[in-house]
């Protein structure tokens, strides 16, 4: 039942860029967000090759990880969601909302497809602050940290 009023709030607070705040940042929406930025990563030019591969990769194991969680807990959630009338389809559907309003907003609209910005390294530092086990970031959470420092992400 948490989960489903979690999730209520982070279609609430994906209206706006503060997502983020430790608030939110819960495991589906640090995938998301973390799955953004493996891909923002490879594109951002002030980061060299090397930087851009092995910062995309970081990223894209703690999205793993952190989907990983999210679907460990979906079985719960759809027994949870039964005491509000609501089937696994209209679950799925909230899901589905819900990743497509963070995927919109994790840019707005003067902020350059390719570029990290500050709203990005906050929602990145939120996930990283609210997880403390290597496993949920699908990596060792200090390399994982020493590789958004030396790309400047953290």
């Amino acid at each position: 039942m948490t989960r489903l009023f979690l999730l209520s709030a982070a279609l609430l607070a994906s209206a706006a860029p503060a997502f983020g705040q430790a608030a939110t940042a819960q495991p589906g929406n640090c995938a998301i967000w973390l799955d953004e930025a493996a891909k923002t990563a490879k594109t951002d030019p002030r980061l060299d090759a090397a930087l851009k591969s092995e910062a995309a990769t970081a990223f894209k194991k703690f999205s793993d990880a952190q989907q990983a969680i999210v679907d460990a807990g979906m079985e719960k959630t759809y027994a949870d969601s039964k005491a509000f009338g609501w089937d696994r389809a209209k679950v799925d559907a909230m899901m589905a909302e819900n990743e497509a309003a963070l995927r919109q907003g994790f840019r707005t609209a003067t902020m350059e497809p390719d570029k990290f910005y500050m709203d990005h390294i906050m929602a990145i530092n939120s996930c990283a602050e609210i997880n403390k086990e290597d496993v949920q970031f699908g990596q060792s959470r200090q390399g994982f940290i020493d590789t958004l420092t030396e790309a400047r992400c953290l």
